[in-house]
């Protein structure tokens, strides 16, 4: 039971911050070096979609009757930070 639930946290919050590290990877490393502001983005940026991740699993487990897919709060906290990057995009 607890080796399923930490393996349950350990994908709600690996699949939002894999994507975190794809799309920083490609951002810091156009110029071929990393920045401490680079680092300190990459820091943020795991620390807000893995929090939306497991705060959403929580949440939403923690409703009697509810089972959810692991990967439904996983895509969604991406696809939250995702739409959160294109509108700062746009307000620039």
């Amino acid at each position: 039971m607890v080796w399923e639930t930490i393996k349950e946290i350990a994908v709600v919050v690996g699949v939002p911050v894999a994507r975190s590290l794809m799309g920083w990877a490609e951002a810091s490393f156009k110029d071929g070096k990393v920045d401490t502001i680079e680092w300190k983005r990459l820091g943020e940026t795991v620390f807000r979609v893995g929090g939306l991740g497991l705060f959403a699993y929580l949440g939403i487990n923690a409703i009697p009757g509810v089972d959810i897919n692991i990967m439904l709060p996983a895509a969604g906290a991406a696809v939250v930070d995702y739409a959160i990057h294109l509108f700062k995009k746009l307000k620039k």
